[in-house]
C-alpha cells in the first residue's frame, strides 16, 4: 500500500506459479495481464491460469491477453490456436526482437536499443497508452509475467484471497507439498 500511494504505478512480476503472494497481489487489483509466448508449455500455463482465475471469481472482462516474444516460424502455434485454446481473443501482440534480449541481458532499457519504430515498441506504447486510460486517476499497480505471471491494478471491490482460500486451500497445500518433496 506504501508503493501505491507513492507511485503511480507499481509493477510486481511473479513466479509463473499461482501462490499465496499471487493471491495477495490479486486481491489488490482490479486488472490481470496474462503474459504468454507461442509455445505449447507457456500455452498450457496459461490455461491453468485462466482456469483459476475463473474458480476464484477474478471476472474475464479484466483480464488482458498478451502474446510475447511472438515468431511465425515452423512449429509454433499461430495466434488463432492460441486465441482458440484460451476462447479469448489477444488483445496485445509483442514480436519477438532480439534487440529486446540484448537490452533483458544488459540490464538496460528497451529505449537505448534505438527501438522506436519497431513492431516491439509500438505495441509497448499501446500498452502503456491502453493502462494510463485504466487509470481513475488513483494510484494503480500493475504486475506482469510470462506463462502465468499476471498483471494487475489495485481495487478493494472484492477479496480475491478470501475466495482463494475458501475454495482452493487444499490445491496450495498440495502445490507446497510437491514442492518439498
Amino acid at each position: 500500500t506504501l508503493a501505491r500511494r507513492t507511485y503511480d504505478f507499481v509493477i510486481i512480476d511473479t513466479f509463473p506459479m499461482f501462490d499465496r503472494v499471487v493471491v495477495a497481489a490479486l486481491d489488490l487489483s482490479d486488472r490481470a495481464f496474462v503474459v504468454v509466448e507461442n509455445v505449447v508449455p507457456t500455452l498450457l500455463g496459461a490455461v491453468s491460469l485462466l482456469n483459476v482465475l475463473e474458480r476464484i471469481g477474478f471476472p474475464s472482462d479484466r483480464q488482458k491477453l498478451i502474446v510475447n516474444r511472438n515468431q511465425s516460424i515452423a512449429g509454433n502455434l499461430s495466434l488463432m490456436d492460441i486465441a482458440g485454446r484460451l476462447q479469448r481473443p489477444i488483445d496485445y501482440v509483442f514480436p519477438f526482437d532480439k534487440r529486446v534480449i540484448a537490452a533483458a541481458n544488459l540490464g538496460q532499457p528497451v529505449g537505448l536499443h534505438s527501438m522506436r519504430f519497431s513492431g516491439f515498441s509500438k505495441m509497448l506504447q499501446q500498452l502503456v497508452s491502453d493502462v494510463e486510460t485504466l487509470s481513475t486517476g488513483a494510484n494503480e499497480t500493475i504486475a506482469s509475467s510470462v506463462a502465468g505471471r499476471m498483471a494487475a491494478t489495485p481495487s478493494a471491490k472484492r477479496s480475491t484471497a478470501d475466495s482463494f482460500r475458501n475454495d482452493s486451500d487444499n490445491w496450495l497445500d498440495d502445490a507446497d507439498s510437491k514442492e518439498h518433496a
